[in-house]
């Protein structure tokens, strides 16, 4: 029987006629395996194996599970693209950047005409009086 916690008390049984092996787990599920001893015990591996990850599975989630939010995953989530080119034209936003730096330009250019206009109209009144 050796070291099976999810076997009930009666443990692996063989059935002569069949030649099969079986188990039941403790919730009552019988497990049976062909004439193969190795078989069963790999699936028997497996069983305790799949609990024994749920069981830390539920473990850690209640330990973490204030911190963690419920859509995490620790994976990235791969989206598939899209066949559309929306992709910005680059001659379009140089464009936008020269466009952009001529009306800078024009606003600097315009707003020191104004000074030099209100420089020498300062001059006249101080030169008058």
């Amino acid at each position: 029987k050796g070291n099976t916690p999810n076997v009930d008390k009666n443990g692996i049984k063989f059935d002569a006629k069949t030649g099969r092996y079986s188990y039941t787990r403790k919730d009552g599920a019988t497990i049976k395996s062909s004439g193969d001893q190795g078989l069963l015990s790999a699936l028997h591996h497996f069983q305790n194996a799949t609990i024994r990850e749920r069981n830390k599975e539920k473990e850690i989630n209640e330990y973490f599970g204030d911190f963690v939010p419920e859509d995490y995953t620790p994976w990235v989530e791969d989206t598939p693209g899209t066949l559309e080119n929306n992709a910005p034209d680059k001659d379009a936003i140089a464009q936008e950047k020269r466009d952009k730096r001529d009306r800078e330009r024009a606003w600097r250019e315009e707003l020191k005409q104004k000074q030099d206009e209100a420089n020498a109209i300062m001059d006249y009144v101080r030169k008058f009086y």
